[in-house]
C-alpha cells in the first residue's frame, strides 16, 4: 500500500471518527434535552391534575359520585394534554382512568415509578411498550399535609421524539456525507502534496545510487519537505562536487604515472632494442641511472597518493598535546646538512608559540613539506627561515625563501592536487604536484589555515596556523 493511499485513508478515517462523534454527541444531546424537558412538564401537568383530585377526594370517601368525577378530571386532562391520566389510591390501585378501560379500573399497579410516589417522591422515565412505541411514564403524589393520599400518573407517548431525533439523524447523515466528500477530496489533495515531494526525492536518490550525481528535486516554500529538499540538493551538489574531484584526481593521477613510466619505456628502448649492442657501458650506466630516477619519482608518487587517502577522516589523527616549536625545530635540523650542501642558508627563530592539540607526525609530515619546497625552489646563496610565533591564540609556523616567487594568478591554485607553476621545472626538482595538497588536508584536519604570500622575484611566504 503505497503512502499516499495510507494518509489518504488516514485522514478520511479521522474526519469520519470525528463527524460520528459529533453526531453521537448532538444526538444524545438532544435526546437529554428532549427527555428532560418532557419530565418536568409531564411532572408539573401531574402535579396540577393532583391538586385537583385531592379537592375531589377531601370532599369525602370515594364512593360512585367521587369516581365519575375522578374519571372527568382523568378524561378532560387526558383529551387536552393528549396524554393517558390515571389516578390512584395512595396503594396504587387505579382510581380513574382516561381511556376508561374496565381492566385498569380497580387493578393495581407496581410500576417503579408508582412505588416511588407512594414513598412521597415524584419521578419520571421512559418506558418501551411493543404495542405503543416509547413512552414516559411520570407519576407524582398527592398531599394532604405530609401524607400521601393519592397518585397521579402520566402515560404519554414519545414517538413524536424519537421521530424528531431520528429526523435530525437523518440530516446529520447528509451533513456528514457531504462533509465526508469534502474532507476526502482536501484530503487527496493534501496527501497528495506531502507525499509528491517525496516521490520526487526517492526518485532523485534512485537516480543518484545509479551515478546521476547532477539529480536536484525541485524546492519551493519554507516548510519540512522543502528544509528537506534543499538539504538533498546540497548533499547531491556535494556529492557531485567530490565526484568531480574524484575524476579529476585518477585523470591526474593516471597521468602523473604515465610520465615516468613513458620515460622508463624510452629509456629501455635503447638498452633492450635492435642496437643495444651498439651501447657503451657508461651510456648503459647513465640511462640505468636515469631509470632509476624515474623509479625513485613514481614511488615518491605513490607514497604520496597513499598519504592524500589516509589523510581522508579525522578520525585517523592521533590526537596528543603537541609543542609545535619542537617539532619544527626538529625537521630544520634533520635539512640543514641539505641546505649546506646546495649552498643554502636555513635558519630557525622560535619566538614562543602556544601548544597545539594534533598528530605529531602528520604536522611535521607538513612543516617537512613547506621546508623541503622551499629548499628545492632557493638557488645557491638563497637563504631559508623558519620562524614559529604566536598569534592571537594560535600557533604559527611561517617558512620565507628566497626563490623566484610565484606569480598571483597561481596563489589561489597551489594546494591543488597536481598543480604546478612550471610543470617542467617541477619534475626536474623531483616534485609530485602532491606535496602542498598534502600540507592543506593535514593543516585543516586540524582546524587550520595555510596561506601564501609571494611576489615575483622576490621570494615566497607559506604560512601555517593552528589553533591553540
Amino acid at each position: 500500500m503505497s503512502l499516499h493511499f495510507r494518509m489518504l485513508a488516514l485522514m478520511i478515517g479521522v474526519v469520519l471518527l470525528a463527524l460520528a462523534l459529533v453526531a453521537v454527541q448532538v444526538l444524545t444531546s438532544l435526546q437529554d434535552y428532549y427527555l428532560r424537558e418532557r419530565e418536568v412538564s409531564h411532572l408539573t401537568q401531574g402535579s396540577i391534575i393532583g391538586g385537583q383530585a385531592v379537592r375531589i377526594l377531601n370532599e369525602g370517601p370515594p364512593d360512585g359520585s367521587t369516581t365519575v368525577r375522578l374519571a372527568q378530571l382523568a378524561s378532560d386532562w387526558g383529551g387536552q394534554l393528549n396524554v393517558r391520566v390515571l389516578i390512584l389510591d395512595p396503594a396504587g390501585r387505579v382510581l380513574a382512568d382516561t381511556f376508561a378501560d374496565p381492566r385498569m379500573l380497580g387493578s393495581t399497579l407496581q410500576q417503579t415509578e408508582v412505588l416511588r410516589a407512594a414513598a412521597g417522591e415524584a419521578t419520571a422515565a421512559p418506558h418501551y411498550l411493543s404495542d405503543a412505541g416509547w413512552v414516559m411514564y411520570a407519576a407524582t403524589p398527592m398531599f394532604v399535609g405530609k401524607q400521601v393520599v393519592g397518585i397521579v400518573m402520566l402515560s404519554a407517548p414519545l414517538n413524536d421524539v424519537a421521530n424528531a431525533l431520528q429526523e435530525i439523524g437523518r440530516r446529520l447523515l447528509y451533513v456528514a456525507g457531504a462533509g465526508l466528500g469534502v474532507a476526502a477530496v482536501v484530503s487527496y489533495a493534501v496527501a497528495h502534496g506531502l507525499t509528491r515531494p517525496l516521490a520526487r526525492l526517492g526518485d532523485a536518490a534512485r537516480r543518484m545510487a545509479k551515478g546521476d550525481f547532477g539529480v536536484r528535486v525541485p524546492v519551493r516554500g519554507a516548510s519540512e519537505m522543502a528544509r528537506v529538499g534543499r538539504d538533498f540538493n546540497t548533499m547531491a551538489e556535494r556529492l557531485d562536487e567530490l565526484e568531480e574531484a574524484r575524476r579529476t584526481f585518477v585523470a591526474d593521477a593516471s597521468h602523473e604515472l604515465r610520465t615516468p613510466l613513458s620515460a622508463i619505456k624510452a629509456l629501455l628502448d635503447p638498452i633492450t632494442g635492435d642496437h643495444a649492442n651498439r651501447i657503451s657501458p657508461e651510456q648503459r650506466d647513465e640511462l640505468m641511472r636515469d631509470i632509476a630516477g624515474e623509479v625513485d619519482r613514481m614511488d615518491r608518487l605513490a607514497g604520496d597518493l597513499l598519504d592524500l587517502a589516509r589523510l581522508g577522516d579525522a578520525d585517523r589523527l592521533v590526537r596528543v598535546t603537541v609543542s609545535l616549536a619542537d617539532v619544527v625545530r626538529e625537521v630544520v635540523e634533520r635539512r640543514i646538512p641539505q641546505a649546506a650542501r646546495s649552498g643554502i642558508d636555513l635558519q630557525f627563530e622560535d619566538r614562543g608559540a602556544p601548544q597545539v592539540r594534533g598528530d605529531e607526525m602528520r604536522l611535521s609530515q607538513a612543516v617537512h613539506n613547506l621546508v623541503d619546497n622551499a629548499l628545492k625552489f632557493t638557488p645557491a646563496g638563497g637563504s631559508v627561515s623558519v620562524v614559529v610565533r604566536s598569534d592571537r591564540g594560535a600557533a604559527v609556523v611561517e617558512v620565507t625563501d628566497t626563490g623566484p616567487g610565484i606569480p598571483k594568478d597561481h596563489l589561489q591554485h597551489l594546494f591543488e592536487r597536481f598543480y604546478r607553476v612550471d610543470p617542467a621545472r617541477t619534475r626536474d626538482t623531483g616534485g609530485t604536484g602532491l606535496g602542498l595538497a598534502i600540507v592543506h588536508r593535514i593543516v585543516s584536519l586540524h582546524g587550520g589555515q595555510v596561506e601564501v604570500d609571494s611576489e615575483p622575484g622576490e621570494g615566497a611566504t607559506f604560512r601555517i596556523r593552528i589553533p591553540a
